[in-house]
């Protein structure tokens, strides 16, 4: 049984019974997911760290899977939490990396600019994307091959126009613009 200490971002929680999965991006390991244990009882002394968009500094134990011993918050970003549209951005870019990053493959770059995005309460979506490998400068649209895409659908890692968007479902969509 190993013991690592990492600064992590969360980019989301999913409940497991009285379990969550919560999914962090590190600069040492990338993108990883850890067990918090009891982490969604009503008492946990987990769960307020493990709220979205947190830096934290987390103690994870290697067993069969990463499991999250400890967690303490380092910044929650609350000037990027004031405003609502900021704060929307923010959760597009957690969904971005989240669904777009390989598990367990360290990125200095993304994880520099992940932090200087979401403390500078500017949030570029387009930067993010192309840190990921998905560069909608030279892309098209896969629907009407028209130029110059504004949405990326997560699911299929496909680009897409302001038109041809309505076509596809509302939850696969990032607006990269």
């Amino acid at each position: 049984m190993r013991e690592h200490v990492f600064r992590a971002v969360v980019l989301s929680r999913r409940p497991r019974g009285w379990d969550v999965l919560a999914d962090l991006l590190t600069e040492e390991l990338g993108r990883i997911e850890a067990l918090a244990v009891g982490g969604a009882r009503p008492l946990s002394r987990l769960a307020p760290h493990l709220d979205f968009l947190n830096l934290v500094s987390v103690r994870i134990v290697a067993k069969n899977r990463a499991v999250l011993a400890d967690a303490v918050t380092l910044d929650r970003f609350a000037p990027l939490r004031a405003e609502r549209a900021s704060l929307a951005r923010g959760l597009e870019l957690a969904a971005l990396v989240r669904a777009l990053s390989p598990v367990a493959v360290p990125d200095a770059r993304l994880w520099d600019h992940v932090l200087s995005s979401l403390s500078a309460r500017r949030v570029r979506l387009n930067e993010t994307a192309r840190l990921l490998g998905y560069d909608p400068s030279g892309a098209r649209c896969t629907v009407c091959g028209g130029a110059a895409p504004s949405y990326l659908l997560t699911a299929t890692h496909e680009f897409v126009c302001a038109r041809c968007r309505v076509q596809v479902g509302k939850n696969a969509v990032v607006c990269i613009t």
